[in-house]
This record gives structure tokens, C-alpha cells and sequence, in this order.
């Protein structure tokens, strides 16, 4: 066994969650999630590709509460899908200083998640 096939067997993994338009599925189960910048994140400034997730239904709950109060830049809000996400906690980062501090409730990824990490998928609305 290699010296990075037993590191990787010893992460710490985590469960996070990610909501995405429904559309976005065909993609995301063929690809992943692949880290992105989107309209919003343009729009305040962000400058690294990054899968946005939350790591406690507290802050999942909280932001789902808001997400009619979001700019959807023309479009008719879309029907969401939240994603059950089993991940290796080196993944994580804060989008303010790149290292994971769980009372944030949320966090960035950097890098694609692979489909075999999402472990479930369901409707919001």
C-alpha cells in the first residue's frame, strides 16, 4: 500500500450539504461538483472557484430561509436540489482565511468532488 492510499484511508470525513438548481444534476452526476464562480459570487468581489457548502443543517436551515431574497439576475427562481455530501475534511477551507472553522457553518471547496462523495440527493422545492 502506498504512503497517500493510507493517508487517504485515515481522513477524517465529514458530511456537508450544497444546494444546487435542479438543472445543474445531469452535470453534476457525470462530473461532480466542480468549483465555479457564480453570478452572486462575481457580484461581491470573489475571486477563486469554489463549491459552496454548509457544514450543520443550522446554517443550512438559516440559508434556505433567504434564498427567496436572492438575485437569480433575470431568471425564474429554480426548483433546488440539497446535496448530501461525505467528503474528506482536507477538502475544507473558510472563504476568509483557507482554514476550516466549524462555527462559521459554512465553508469552500477548491477542488471537483467527485459523484461517488455525493451520497444524497433531494428535492427543496
Amino acid at each position: 500500500m502506498k504512503i497517500s492510499d493510507l493517508r487517504r484511508t485515515n481522513e477524517r470525513m465529514v458530511t456537508v450539504y450544497h444546494v444546487t438548481p435542479e438543472e445543474n444534476l445531469s452535470s453534476i452526476r457525470k462530473n461532480g461538483l466542480v468549483p465555479q464562480i457564480g453570478p452572486n459570487s462575481k457580484e461581491i468581489g470573489e475571486t477563486d472557484d469554489a463549491v459552496h457548502v454548509f457544514l450543520d443543517h443550522d446554517t443550512l436551515t438559516d440559508a434556505m430561509m433567504n434564498w427567496e431574497s436572492m438575485d437569480w439576475h433575470g431568471e425564474e427562481e429554480p426548483e433546488l436540489s440539497l446535496l448530501t455530501l461525505r467528503i474528506p475534511s482536507t477538502m475544507l477551507s473558510t472563504p476568509f482565511n483557507k482554514g476550516i472553522v466549524s462555527s462559521e457553518g459554512v465553508a469552500e471547496i477548491h477542488q471537483t468532488v467527485p459523484p461517488s462523495m455525493i451520497t444524497s440527493v433531494v428535492e427543496v422545492y
